[in-house]
C-alpha cells in the first residue's frame, strides 16, 4: 500500500508545472514510505532512476522520434509500452491505463489504486527480467554501487 502512495505522489504533478524533487527529498520520501528494500529494490535503485530518466521531474515528457512514442513523469512510463497516449503506433498499452491519467490530479473511474498497481506490478516484473524497456540506466546504477 505504502507503494502505491509513494508510486502516486512520482507519477503524478503536485502542481501545475509537477514538482521537481531534489535526490535528498525523494530519498527520504521513499524511505518513510517503506521503499527502501520493497521487493528486493533499494532506494538507490529508484533515485538513481528518477535522476536519469528525469533529473526528478514529475511532469518530464520526452518525445521519441524513432518509434514516435512518449515518455511521461518522474519514472519516464513509456506511451510504445505501457500506456496509451493515443498517437504512438503500435503502442502495446501493457498497463491497460491512458498515459494521461498518469499526469492528471484526478485520475478517472480507472481508480489511482487500480492504475498504480497495475504499472508497479508491471515494472517489478520487468525490472526483476532485467528488460532495458523499463531501466535503460541499470549499467549506470550498478556502476555507481561500486
Amino acid at each position: 500500500m505504502k507503494a502505491l502512495l509513494i508510486l502516486g505522489l512520482l507519477l503524478l504533478p503536485l502542481a501545475a508545472h509537477g514538482k521537481v524533487y531534489e535526490r535528498c527529498e525523494l530519498a527520504r520520501a521513499m524511505k518513510r514510505l517503506g521503499l527502501d528494500g520493497y521487493r528486493g529494490y533499494s532506494l538507490g535503485h529508484w533515485v538513481c532512476t528518477a535522476r536519469y530518466e528525469s533529473d526528478f521531474n514529475t511532469s518530464a515528457m520526452n518525445y521519441n522520434p524513432g518509434d514516435q512514442s512518449t515518455d511521461y513523469g518522474i519514472l519516464q512510463i513509456n506511451s510504445r509500452w505501457w500506456c496509451n497516449d493515443g498517437k504512438t503506433p503500435r503502442a502495446k498499452n501493457a498497463c491497460g491505463i491512458q498515459c494521461s491519467d498518469l499526469s492528471s490530479p484526478k485520475t478517472p473511474a480507472l481508480g489511482l489504486k487500480t492504475t498504480l498497481y497495475s504499472l508497479l506490478k508491471l515494472m517489478l516484473t520487468v525490472h526483476i527480467s532485467n528488460s532495458s524497456a523499463i531501466n535503460p540506466y541499470k549499467h549506470l546504477v550498478t556502476s555507481q554501487k561500486k
